[in-house]
């Protein structure tokens, strides 16, 4: 089973400074909701530890982010 999270956001900054954002793991996982840690595998690829609460349930997942598109 996977769970598959896809967005797109235009993000109105200067393009170097987003670029190195986006390649920077601190910076990225602050902008992941419950992202615990971001771990950089690659240029376009990063395992995640997500950690989310719905009222009294707290579950834990790991996945990855995939960088697309750049």
């Amino acid at each position: 089973m996977a769970l598959v999270i896809e967005g797109e956001e235009r993000i109105a900054a200067p393009l170097q400074k987003v670029w190195e954002a986006l390649n920077d793991p601190d910076v990225l996982r602050q902008t992941i909701p419950g992202c615990q840690s971001l771990e950089k595998k690659s240029d376009t690829e990063m395992g995640a530890t997500v950690v989310l609460k719905i009222g009294p349930i707290k579950a834990t997942f790991n996945g990855g982010v995939t960088l697309r598109n750049l």
